[in-house]
């Protein structure tokens, strides 16, 4: 973020102040205190040890961008944004995430930070968007993050998973019209989930589904992080939604079909594709049946060998960011 030295509001020295203490309290950095006398080399006089209770200095400000809103043209009011006000005005476009956005210096790199985050934020949900639009692209992203909407129903969806004590999956579809919707399907068990791709209607486009891997006590201990199933991957031959997503305790993984998937089994029929379908999971039970890892490090070898082998791409995270996973 570009630094230039403007005047802002003036500074009212305390008793027991410094050029060094007010730098560090008003700019962030004692060490800026030579542009606090140079500044004020009238007012405070040949030595800068020397100031006194009273004495009104000038301070220094970034640069504006003469491309911002009125609102925030003035320091004041820029600085009062909370982290939520300055998200919206990102959102609805108020404000360039490349702006030189005027506000006083001690709070230029908690902003300039605080934008570096929505930036990333950016690029994270661009990566998903990618995957969700069909795009293709040279490569995918390595960092992608869910939307809101999706993280706090795939939350909810675990949340429910342990009606009594007893594990139950939960999910169903993400469709788009004027928002992003969730609606949940009612036909699962404590095995599988009946996806209910009938609620979707005729002007909504599906963005993706879901679904939680929930497992009870009475299922080796109550196992967390369990990725997909072999038939989850398989469903990929003849699913409608370009990406799927699992809930398991705090984890959550993605999978999506590749432009070189998608292209192979535009040429296959349906005998070709049941054929498919069913090689995904004999790859997966066959992984899974020669390991002898933990249950959930079975899982997550079947299933990285699975995209290996067949050109799915492949995320695991958190509900903050998903890392793309080194298996194609």
């Amino acid at each position: 973020m570009a630094m230039q030295t403007q005047l802002r509001a003036g500074y009212h020295v305390k008793s027991g102040d410094s050029l060094s203490s007010i730098a560090q309290e008003q700019l962030g950095d004692q060490a800026l205190w030579p542009t606090l006398y140079d500044l004020n080399r009238e007012e405070v006089g040949p030595n800068p040890d020397r100031i006194f209770e009273g004495q009104r200095l000038q301070l220094p400000e970034n640069e504006c961008s003469p491309d911002l809103p009125l609102e925030l043209q003035t320091s004041e009011d820029f600085s009062r944004l909370s982290d939520s006000a300055l998200d919206d005005r990102v959102a609805e476009g108020l404000v360039a995430l490349d702006d030189y956005i005027r506000l006083p210096v001690q709070h230029a790199l908690a902003w300039e930070q605080r934008l570096a985050e929505l930036q990333r934020e950016k690029l994270r949900r661009e990566g998903f968007d990618a995957l969700t639009d069909g795009e293709t692209l040279d490569e995918p992203a390595e960092e992608i993050a869910l939307p809101p909407e999706v993280i706090a129903a795939m939350q909810k969806g675990w949340d429910e998973s342990f009606p009594g004590g007893r594990s139950k999956e939960r999910g169903g579809i993400f469709v788009e019209d004027a928002g992003l919707e969730f609606k949940e399907s009612k036909k699962s068990t404590s095995d599988e989930i009946s996806i209910n791709y009938h609620d979707q209607d005729p002007h909504e486009t599906l963005i993706a589904t879901g679904h939680t891997h929930p497992y009870d006590e009475t299922e080796g201990g109550g196992p967390e992080n369990v990725s997909f199933s072999g038939v989850d991957l398989a469903r990929l031959v003849t699913a409608y939604e370009p990406v799927q997503i699992v809930q398991s305790g705090k984890t959550l993984f993605l999978v999506a079909r590749s432009p070189e998937f998608e292209a192979y089994v535009a040429t296959l029929d349906d005998k070709g594709k049941k054929q498919l379908s069913d090689d995904i999971e004999s790859t997966y039970d066959q992984s899974r049946n020669a390991s002898k890892l933990p249950f959930v490090e079975q899982v997550e070898e079947a299933v990285q060998l699975v995209c290996r082998t067949y050109g799915l791409v492949y995320y695991r995270g958190s509900a903050d960011a998903l890392q793309l996973q080194e298996t194609i």
